[in-house]
């Protein structure tokens, strides 16, 4: 039987601190790092905006997908 991890969140006790998804982003922009607004779309380079919020996938140094997301 194979194991998948699907979702993980990490609570923060500071979310105005934490949430700071444009220095995320900056960085992710800054490494060249390839990003996507659908986790089928991981690299056509857009943010989703659905909700009012903000988000974009991408893919870590070992292949895991991540995704960085605010709300509105």
């Amino acid at each position: 039987m194979t194991i998948e991890l699907n979702h993980t969140i990490v609570p923060a006790r500071d979310k105005v601190k934490s949430a700071e998804f444009d220095a995320i982003f900056g960085r992710i922009r800054t490494e060249g790092i390839p990003y996507g607004s659908e986790t089928h779309s991981r690299d056509d380079m857009k943010i989703n905006h659905r909700g009012g919020g903000r988000s974009v996938y991408f893919q870590d140094p070992n292949g895991h997908i991540l995704e960085l997301l605010t709300v509105a």
